[in-house]
């Protein structure tokens, strides 16, 4: 095992790094209209503008206490996520 993995924004029309959060970690991302959402694997749910100029984070939420290792799915304002022993669905946005 090494040091977490930095998160990185790149440009992909050319090899360049437009930011970087050092020791981020790993997880899977999922954008969602202007934002972006990461499922770490240690259960901790990151919210963060998807803006090329700078990382801002908008907040973060422990999920599960239990390694997330399965891939999430967002459909319709829901968050489904699957630990070690349980499947979860998250209502992140309000229903219209």
């Amino acid at each position: 095992d090494g040091p977490p993995p930095t998160l990185r924004a790149f440009d992909p029309k050319k090899p360049e790094v437009l930011w970087e959060v050092p020791r981020f970690g790993d997880g899977s991302l999922i954008r969602i209209n202007d934002q972006v959402l990461v499922v770490k694997s240690d259960g901790m749910l990151v919210l963060f503008r998807a803006d090329p100029k700078s990382f801002s984070e908008i907040g973060r939420v422990r999920l599960t206490d239990s390694l997330v290792r399965a891939l999430p799915a967002y459909s319709q304002g829901r968050l489904f996520l699957r630990d070690t022993s349980r499947l979860y669905c998250f209502r992140l946005a309000k229903d219209r």
